[in-house]
């Protein structure tokens, strides 16, 4: 975890001020949560140098773990120690304040560059049970294609009674309340109007509306039945013949590992492209006072440049003087076009995703239609269906199905552009 600018293995969880100047740092601070290189049994060393240049926390509350960041926990404010009344200009509000000024703080650094990175460390370190949760989901969706044809009219079935099943209780239940209330005379009159929803469910006009609203979905269920019932053994009829297919074109079932290998060609290069232009410029780095009640730190504002593998505090004045990164160079013909360059590559991306997924869906396509055109099954059927699927997408589809994929790309950004108008002005 991340608390301030120290890594520590547990974030705090409980109050503490530092109101003993006089002892030995290594009685007063916690070594886990100051600067690693600090030594608290150094001779010499006082409670106050610590505190000036910042060594370790003057105080800390307790926090909550969030993101890989300690979180003041604003909900604690209320039961503060006494004892920190005894601290010099200290304040309730001014507590609260800190607390809130430091979590806006560690919110705004949460940058997506380094979400993105932590992301990333959790997939390096958990890939194995990913990868092994994708082979046990993709065996399951094997054998359940394998069975539809054997289990699809008892499936459809079972779901069509267990869904009047439950309209059916769905009524009786309605109606039970309905007449309890009734009993008791319990009306909506005697409730009027509330914000209160569960105040409502104990009148026996809300159980009428929920009975006379089930009652006619139930009754279209059962007509619906009735009236396209043919509709429904065509249907179960088209799902078993699909799992005969996909039976006798098992390698249907491994193409979709294609696509998802080459979707994650297309993030990965849209990810490493975003990562060069958004660190493309050297790096800025400034002299910053952390502690600017110490003499002379409040001049060191970030103003003054500074290289952080040379950097030294001696001659500055400034104990808590840092060499700090700031931005990456954004001066030059290209930094002022880094915000175009990356709509480009995020409209590339899109566009390569889009013409990934035709080209798959094309390709289980014609594999399937050379089943269906094969007048003698299986003998009919191509040795390699998909394979011979994908070449002829290659040959004689590839135009289309980037065209395709450029529309359906021009319209997700436009909807993208709607949603972001919509976010803005609500």
């Amino acid at each position: 975890m991340t608390m301030g600018q120290v890594c520590v293995a547990e974030c705090p969880k409980i109050f503490y001020a530092v109101t003993n100047y006089l002892g030995r740092p290594v009685d007063v601070f916690d070594k886990r949560l100051c600067v690693p290189s600090l030594d608290l049994e150094k001779p010499g060393l006082t409670v106050s140098a610590v505190l000036d240049k910042e060594l370790c926390p003057f105080f800390y509350t307790p926090t909550t773990s969030v993101l890989g960041r300690c979180l003041p926990d604003i909900t604690a404010v209320a039961e503060i120690p006494d004892y920190f009344d005894k601290i010099p200009n200290f304040s309730l509000a001014n507590l609260n304040s800190t607390l809130m000024n430091s979590t806006e703080d560690i919110v705004k650094g949460l940058s997506a560059k380094e979400l993105g990175v932590r992301i990333f460390e959790d997939f390096a370190s958990a890939w194995p049970w990913i990868l092994l949760g994708l082979v046990i989901s993709m065996l399951v969706s094997m054998v359940f294609l394998l069975l539809l044809r054997f289990t699809a009219p008892v499936m459809v079935w079972v779901l069509i009674i267990g869904l009047l099943g439950a309209g059916a209780y769905g009524i009786w239940h309605c109606y039970w309340e309905y007449d309890n209330y009734k009993n008791k005379s319990a009306t909506i009159n005697d409730v009027g109007f509330t914000t209160n929803l569960e105040v409502y469910l104990q009148t026996q006009e809300t159980w009428l509306a929920f009975l006379i609203i089930i009652a006619i979905g139930e009754a279209v269920i059962l007509l619906t039945l009735i009236f396209l019932r043919k509709r429904i053994l065509i249907a179960i009829a088209l799902i078993q013949e699909a799992s005969r297919a996909v039976g006798h074109m098992m390698s249907s079932l491994l193409y979709p590992l294609i696509t998802f290998v080459l979707v994650l060609i297309c993030v990965a290069y849209w990810g490493i492209t975003a990562l060069y232009l958004a660190t493309s410029g050297a790096p800025v780095y400034k002299v910053v006072g952390l502690n600017t009640s110490q003499a002379n730190c409040g001049t060191y504002n970030g103003t003054m440049d500074c290289d952080p593998q040379n950097f030294t505090t001696a001659g500055l004045g400034c104990p808590s003087a840092r060499c700090m990164f700031i931005k990456y160079n954004d001066e030059g013909l290209l930094q002022r076009n880094i915000f175009n360059l990356q709509i480009y590559n995020a409209v590339a991306f899109l566009w390569c995703v889009n013409f990934v997924i035709a080209l798959g869906q094309c390709t289980l396509a014609g594999a399937f239609a050379s089943y269906y055109w094969a007048f003698h099954k299986p003998s009919d059927i191509p040795t390699f269906p998909v394979t011979a699927a994908f070449m002829r997408c290659l040959r004689y589809h590839v135009g289309s199905l980037a065209f395709g994929a450029l529309i359906l790309t021009l319209v997700q950004v436009i909807r993208i552009l709607l949603e972001y108008i919509d976010h803005k002005t609500r």
